[in-house]
């Protein structure tokens, strides 16, 4: 697998890498404002997913080259959570936006992402369903504490209201005014 990613690695011209080319890009987010913890999200997906990549020249990528790169990945350590399996692909799209935007690339990127999805089962673990047992709540319970949050309103309740009526995440809460 390694040799089929490596066979075109050519470090005698001055075209860009892929570290080069990702760093560019994440500049570029940068100017738009884009959250830190999402660089570095981006960063952590980088090292992990595109590190042994790095010095890859950028016209020697086509679109089956990303699916390779998750197969490689896949191959080494096994199946990926499905947060990380679209922190790869979020990684992905960011790198190759750039790359189509600057005319680096003359194929379309979501292409090469759709033959990503097309095997998405491959990457990522089956979402483990928990008994009721090992739910917090029960449904019944969960129920009436919704009920308990809306007739003793303040802010805690309401938090907890937000938590269990929307599905919100406690940390999308806590962001809230």
């Amino acid at each position: 697998m390694e040799q089929k990613l490596f066979e075109f690695y050519d470090t005698t011209s001055i075209e860009p890498t892929l570290e080069q080319v990702f760093q560019l890009a994440k500049n570029q987010k940068r100017e738009k404002r884009i959250q830190l913890s999402t660089i570095n999200e981006y960063d952590k997906a980088f090292n992990k997913l595109l590190e042994p990549y790095k010095n890859l020249k950028i016209s020697k990528i086509h679109k089956r080259t990303v699916k390779l790169w998750f197969d490689d990945y896949k191959e080494k350590n096994g199946q990926v959570s499905f947060s990380q399996f679209n922190k790869f692909r979020d990684l992905i799209s960011c790198i190759f936006t750039y790359l189509e935007v600057e005319g680096y690339i003359d194929f379309s990127y979501p292409e090469a992402i759709r033959l990503v999805n097309l095997n998405k089962e491959l990457y990522t673990l089956p979402v483990v369903h928990k008994s009721e047992d090992e739910l917090w709540f029960n449904e019944a319970e969960q129920a009436l504490l919704i009920n308990y949050c809306r007739t003793h309103a303040d802010i805690k309740n309401m938090a907890l209201l937000l938590l269990l009526d929307t599905g919100m995440r406690p940390g999308e809460i806590c962001a809230l005014n």
